[in-house]
C-alpha cells in the first residue's frame, strides 16, 4: 500500500524561514562553535589534510563509538551506531522496530519525527498527554490504560523538547517497570541531555532498562550540528537490524566528520564545550526569567531545566501558527508554534541564541502580545486590520479564531 509522507511542520517552517531573519528564537540546543573550537588553528590543515576521502566505517569507527559509549555507564561499542544526526537515528529506529500492526504510546508535547514516520506506515499512534500543572510530567495510571497486547514501544522525549523538562527519577523507574512487565521497547530521545542548566546530565534510560533504544547527538549539547553527528545505543540485539536498515540510508559517516567528532568528545575538549554551553544556558534562561516576570500578564511557563527550549503559554485567544507569523512579519522574531507539538496557545522558543538576540526576540515578542491583547478588534471584524496580511488571516479563519 502506498502511503504519502506527512509534511513534518516544525522541520519545513525552520528550513523555509529560518535562515533570514533578525531575531531567530526557533532553533534550540547551544549555539553552534566553529572548527577552530574544536581543533587548533595550527594543525587544522595537517589533522584534515592527512585524512584519506575513503568510505567511512560502516557503524562509526571504533574510536568514534567508544567515545559515545563512555557517556553512559551501561554500553559498549558493539552496540553504537554512529547516524547521519539523530534525524537519521529515529528514522532507522522507527523503520527497524515497528510493522503495521504495531501500536506504540508516545508522550506528548514531543518532538514529532516517529510518530509522523509510525503513522505513515500504517502505526497506530497512542498520545500519552504530559500534564503542564504537574510541571510537563505524565501520569503513570494514564499509560497503563494506553496499553493493549500489540503496543510494541513507548517512546520518549527526555529532557523533553519542546517543554526543556527532565522526567523525575521515580517516574522513569515505574515506567521501566511497567514496560519491563509487558516485554516493551523504551525509545527515548536523548539529544537534549547534556544542556541541563544544573550541569548534571539527566540519568539515561539506558542505564535502567535492558530494552531501551536510546538517540543521542552532538548538535545540541555540544553546539555542533554542522557536523551531523548522532548515534543510536540499545543494549540489545536489535543493533544489527538498525544497521540492516542503515544500508539503505547514508551507509556509513565520513570520515572526516567521523574523526572531528572523535576530538570533540576528548575529555578536555568535551568539557570545555559544555563549559562554554551550560554558562551561555544560565545567562539566558536568567534573561528568560526576568522578561517573564515583566509579561506574567500575558506569558506563563514552566521553567525549563535543560534543553535551550521554553514552551510558552500566551493568554491570547490566537492561534499559534497565525501568531507566529504575525511575529515573524511584522516583527522580524521567528518562534516554532505549538500546534506543530500538538498544542495550540503556546510558542516554543529558543534559549541557546546570542544573549541580545533573546532579549530583543523577546522584547518583541511582548510587544506584539500586548499590542493583539489590547486591540479590541484581534477576534473581529479581521479585515479592517491592515496591518494582519491576507496570507495570515486565512490561516487565523481556518483555526476557528
Amino acid at each position: 500500500m502506498n502511503r504519502t509522507i506527512q509534511p513534518f511542520q516544525k522541520e519545513r517552517y525552520l528550513a523555509t524561514w529560518g535562515r533570514d531573519i533578525a531575531w531567530n528564537l526557533g532553533e534550540i540546543g547551544v549555539a553552534h562553535v566553529h572548527l577552530r573550537d574544536v581543533l587548533e588553528p595550527a594543525v587544522l590543515a595537517e589533522y584534515i589534510g592527512n585524512e584519506p576521502l575513503c568510505y567511512g566505517v560502516e557503524a562509526g569507527s571504533r574510536e568514534l563509538r567508544t567515545a559515545i559509549a563512555n557517556l553512559y555507564s551501561s554500553a559498549d561499542a558493539a552496540n553504537v551506531l554512529v547516524t547521519h544526526g539523530a534525524a537519521e537515528a529515529n528514522y532507522l529506529v522507527a523503520w527497524a522496530l515497528l510493522n503495521r500492526e504495531d501500536e506504540i504510546v508516545v508522550t506528548r508535547p514531543s518532538y514529532m519525527q516517529i510518530p509522523l514516520l509510525a503513522q505513515t506506515w500504517g502505526v497506530e499512534v497512542k498520545t500519552w498527554w504530559l500534564n503542564e500543572d504537574s510541571g510537563w510530567r505524565p501520569t503513570i495510571g494514564s499509560l497503563e490504560s494506553l496499553l493493549a497486547p500489540r503496543t510494541k514501544a513507548i517512546v520518549i522525549c527526555n529532557p523533553n523538547n519542546p517543554t526543556g523538562t527532565v522526567l523525575p527519577l521515580d517516574t522513569i523507574d515505574a515506567i521501566c517497570a511497567i514496560a519491563d512487565e509487558r516485554g516493551l521497547y523504551i525509545v527515548v530521545d536523548e539529544v537534549l541531555s547534556g544542556t541541563e542548566s544544573a550541569g548534571t546530565r539527566t540519568r539515561s534510560f539506558l542505564e535502567q532498562y535492558p530494552r531501551a533504544i536510546v538517540i543521542g547527538g552532538l548538535s545540541k549539547a555540544f553546539g555542533l550540528p554542522g557536523l551531523r553527528v548522532g548515534w543510536l545505543v540499545p543494549r540489545n540485539a536489535i543493533i544489527d537490524r538498525l544497521c540492516e536498515c542503515r544500508d539503505y540510508t547514508t551507509i556509513a559517516p565520513s570520515p572526516i566528520i567521523d574523526r572531528l567528532a572523535q576530538v570533540a568528545l576528548r575529555p578536555k575538549v568535551q568539557a570545555r564545550l559544555s563549559e562554554r554551553g551550560r554558562m551561555l544556558l544560565e545567562a539566558n534562561i536568567f534573561a528568560l526569567r526576568d522578561w517573564a516576570e515583566d509579561c506574567s500578564d500575558i506569558v506563563s511557563y514552566v521553567p525549563p531545566v535543560a534543553g535551550g527550549v521554553a514552551f510558552l503559554r500566551y493568554r491570547i485567544k490566537m492561534s499559534s501558527q497565525v501568531l507566529a507569523e504575525c511575529l515573524r512579519q511584522d516583527y522580524g522574531v521567528l518562534v516554532v508554534p505549538g500546534v506543530f507539538f500538538g498544542l495550540d496557545g503556546y510558542v516554543r522558543i529558543g534559549l541557546a541564541a546570542d544573549l541580545a538576540v533573546l532579549r530583543n526576540g523577546l522584547e518583541r515578542l511582548g510587544n506584539l502580545l500586548r499590542k493583539l491583547r489590547d486591540d479590541a478588534q484581534v477576534r473581529s471584524p479581521l479585515l479592517g486590520r491592515p496591518e494582519i496580511p491576507r496570507s495570515i488571516l486565512g490561516l487565523f479563519m481556518n483555526h476557528g479564531e
